[in-house]
């Protein structure tokens, strides 16, 4: 009975999608390989060529979503200085809500190569890996917070002391679901890396 297929259907409980196998009579191991399809919602572009998509995030609700780009050209600083869009959904529809940007933009600092969203959509955490604030490639993080209907910066991480030349501060970036907390990545410091 190798390779024979079994009845599988997806399920959804408490906002969780669920696969279901019917696996009686079945040999263990079981591959389950599930291919789910669905209707696009939306398609999020901004005006210029800047690697929009390179990072993702999306808000628990699915109502907010940041989007890197990573290799925006910023008049001043120049090329990949890097950019986060905010775009908000209101019932079917998909709109540009905010562009975050690099507090003092600087050439090639890839901000936006990384981002997380906390939960209610409300605070942004972005990367700038290439940062050379503190040292070649240090890196930095940005945090920035929704009140009302504004983003503002509310901090900025560039850990002085630990990090150094090519550290990567804020390859990879996540906010838990409260937004309170965040885990950072500096795959180039050490070796063998740093979160």
């Amino acid at each position: 009975d190798v390779g024979r297929r079994l009845f599988a259907c997806f399920g959804v409980d408490d906002g969780r999608i669920r696969i279901e196998v019917d696996d009686a009579g079945a040999r263990y191991p079981i591959v389950v390989d599930p291919l789910l399809f669905g209707a696009e919602e939306a398609t999020l572009t901004t005006t210029v060529s800047n690697n929009l998509g390179r990072a993702v995030s999306i808000s628990a609700d699915g109502s907010r979503v940041l989007v890197g780009a990573d290799a925006e050209f910023v008049a001043g600083p120049g090329s990949n200085v890097g950019a986060a869009y905010v775009f908000a959904r209101s019932g079917t529809s998909w709109a540009l809500e905010a562009r975050l940007g690099m507090p003092g933009g600087e050439n090639s600092a890839h901000f936006g190569l990384a981002v997380g969203l906390s939960g209610d959509g409300l605070r942004a955490i972005v990367g700038a890996p290439q940062d050379d604030t503190t040292s070649a490639d240090a890196g930095t993080v940005h945090v920035f917070l929704r009140t009302g209907a504004s983003w503002a910066l509310e901090a900025t991480i560039e850990v002085t002391g630990m990090i150094t030349t090519n550290d990567l501060l804020g390859t990879a970036v996540a906010l838990d679901g409260t937004g309170l907390r965040a885990l950072v990545g500096a795959p180039g410091e050490g070796p063998p890396g740093t979160a």
